[in-house]
């Protein structure tokens, strides 16, 4: 099979987190203003570096503002653990709250990071996010911001929560308002949904992988991607098998893997692109990596840390696959 396209490597900042090892206020709250100014300042000091855009969260308001957060619930996120839905809320409710990241969350995934190499730093970061508090945005407000700073890289819009028929209108409304002059691809999890908005405002669409299958009738196999119109899939590291990854190069789907949050997760993707690359001789033409700490990773592709348990191996796959690859 010849490799017409020679595949890329990115990295997209989970719900924008940029991982900072050595800038503490670079890791901020989830989804905030404040992580959004840190990923600007990556951006601009590395030209990039891999980091190709963010990923942000979407959820609608009961008076109809969309707002960029990932938890439905306040419970999860203020310290009086007010079980209020964000769905049932104002948005002049929510702005008076102070949010903090998902204690629950980021402390399990700090404690897993016992376990996992460069655990030092990765648990750093974590204890950083947790000592930060913010007010949930708009998301008119948002890509505001981003018009004036002249940003040009992806922005990755997840549609969230129950809001159904009328998140995905408001969603596509905004994303009409700003589509020439921001990078849009949208996520989620229902097709039908998904489909109305790349009808609606011609923007990339993608599926996400649903981990626990309670939102997907269907499972994204080679069958489903070659018979359903989406740009792109968003599917869990552990699935990225040789079967699906042919069905990728195919269809000519980007692929953007989750989440990608450790040294670990990053060898176990390249030995399943090496694999299938070894034997095909092809790889997806667009590979993403969605993560909370992409500048960690960043360091473990260009050698700047080999110290730092699995890194070699890393940057020995990365290069056969990346940058040899790229000069045949």
């Amino acid at each position: 099979m010849e490799n017409k396209t020679k595949s890329k490597l990115y990295f997209i900042a989970h719900r924008m987190n940029v991982g900072s090892p050595s800038n503490p206020e670079h890791n901020q709250v989830d989804n905030s203003m404040e992580a959004l100014d840190a990923v600007l300042d990556v951006i601009n000091e590395t030209q990039g570096n891999h980091l190709k855009g963010f990923e942000c969260d979407v959820r609608l308001t009961c008076d109809n503002h969309l707002v960029v957060v990932h938890d439905g619930n306040m419970k999860t996120m203020t310290d009086t653990k007010l079980d209020k839905n964000i769905s049932a809320m104002t948005y002049k409710e929510l702005e008076r709250m102070k949010i903090t990241d998902s204690q629950q969350y980021y402390k399990g995934l700090r404690n897993r990071a016992l376990l996992l190499p460069d655990s030092k730093r990765i648990r750093a970061i974590i204890a950083q996010k947790l000592q930060k508090s913010t007010i949930i945005p708009k998301a008119v407000d948002m890509f505001d911001y981003l018009v004036s700073k002249n940003y040009e890289n992806e922005v990755v819009l997840e549609l969230k929560g129950a809001g159904g028929d009328k998140t995905r209108d408001a969603a596509i409304e905004l994303i009409n308002t700003f589509k020439n002059k921001l990078n849009f691809v949208v996520k989620g999890y229902s097709p039908d949904q998904l489909l109305a908005v790349a009808e609606k405002t011609g923007v990339r669409i993608g599926l996400l992988e649903d981990a626990f299958g309670y939102n997907q009738k269907e499972e994204i196999d080679a069958d489903f991607i070659k018979s359903m119109p989406f740009d792109f899939y968003s599917i869990m590291w552990p699935k990225a098998k040789s079967k699906k990854l042919l069905a990728f190069v195919e269809n000519n789907k980007s692929l953007y893997t989750w989440t990608i949050d450790s040294a670990l997760h990053m060898l176990g993707l390249l030995k399943s692109l090496e694999r299938f690359y070894d034997e095909f001789g092809v790889l997806p033409q667009n590979i993403h990596l969605i993560s909370n700490i992409p500048l960690l990773l960043g360091e473990y592709i260009n050698s700047d840390n080999l110290q730092i348990p699995l890194t070699k191996s890393i940057f020995e796959k990365y290069n056969k696959l990346f940058v040899a690859n790229a000069s045949l």
